[in-house]
């Protein structure tokens, strides 16, 4: 195991960033775009206030469907891919460096300090991991967007959402040594892989221990 590669995987959304990215990027590029019909369907799958905030929230539960999410992805839809693009680079530099968690990229640059390899691991939308991934030079794995002739369709066509562990395996050699970084506790069978997990929490959480006692617990 000395000789093995070592690898250090890191989710993204409220790891690296105290922010949910896709819906990060999706409220910065309607304001960018002045898109009122985004905007309102923001505030319709993300506001306590609305229905559709709980209506997401049970089909999730009781289905395992990110409602939400799905609805939220198809206001992409007719956009070409440059813009997307181009609006994902301005989102990353603009807005994420407000909302870095700083221990956790300590952790991240130690790493690559040390000649490990890190790769980002993230059901957030592969045009804003891509960014990301781009300023932290670093490897990544994410959902993709589908587009067609140069415009988004508003659909997911690869989702990593339930899928890191295979994506992960697929860049890897058997063998190699995984050091995973997450606060997402459907990132289970990721951790199943690692040879050392650290669990990102909010200071105070009252589920610190959610992944076991083997795991490093790191409060943020």
């Amino acid at each position: 195991m000395d000789n093995a590669e070592r690898i250090a995987v890191f989710d993204v959304c409220d790891t690296l960033f105290s922010v949910n990215t896709t819906v990060g990027f999706l409220r910065f590029y309607s304001r960018r775009t002045g898109d009122a019909g985004m905007s309102a369907a923001l505030d319709r799958w993300t506001s306590r206030s609305s229905p559709a905030f709980y209506l997401g929230a049970l089909t999730y539960r009781l289905a395992h469907w990110d409602l939400a999410r799905t609805r939220l992805i198809a206001t992409l839809r007719g956009h070409s891919r440059d813009r997307l693009v181009t609006s994902a680079d301005e989102y990353a530099g603009a807005e994420l460096s407000r909302r870095i968690v700083e221990p956790v990229h300590t952790r991240l640059q130690e790493h690559r300090e040390r000649g490990d390899r890190v790769i980002l691991a993230s059901s957030s939308l592969d045009i804003v991991i891509a960014a990301i991934a781009r300023d932290l030079a670093v490897e990544f794995v994410a959902s993709e967007l589908g587009f067609a002739n140069g415009k988004c369709t508003g659909i997911i066509v690869n989702d990593l959402t339930g899928r890191k562990p295979a994506a992960i395996s697929a860049l890897v050699a058997p063998g190699a040594s995984l050091h995973v970084y997450t606060d997402n506790r459907s990132d289970k069978a990721l951790l199943q892989m690692a040879n050392r997990c650290t669990i990102i929490v909010p200071a105070g959480s009252n589920s610190r221990r959610w992944a076991g006692e083997a795991c490093e617990y790191l409060a943020i």
